[in-house]
């Protein structure tokens, strides 16, 4: 049975070093990166790969499923909305 983290989204979500990343429980062990792209750096609101962070260090969801995303290089709280 997968345990539901937000709103939509089932899995762990991951922070790597310069994205957001869902790994997926269950058979098909998916592994999605919702936010921002390996190897990219920067301060960019966007979609999916077109983001960009330096050095997201927390997350956070509300109750719509939205993750917030603390983006320590930027000083920022960074807003990702998850399509369900």
């Amino acid at each position: 049975m997968k345990k539901r983290l937000c709103a939509g989204i089932a899995g762990i979500v991951m922070l790597g070093l310069l994205s957001v990343i869902v790994a997926a429980c269950g058979a098909t062990a998916k592994v999605t990166t919702l936010a921002g792209k390996a190897g990219s750096q920067g301060s960019v609101d966007g979609s999916g790969a077109a983001a960009r962070f330096d050095g997201p260090s927390g997350i956070a969801c509300d109750t719509a499923g939205n993750l917030y995303v603390a983006d320590s290089g930027n000083d920022t709280i960074r807003k990702i909305t998850v399509s369900h």
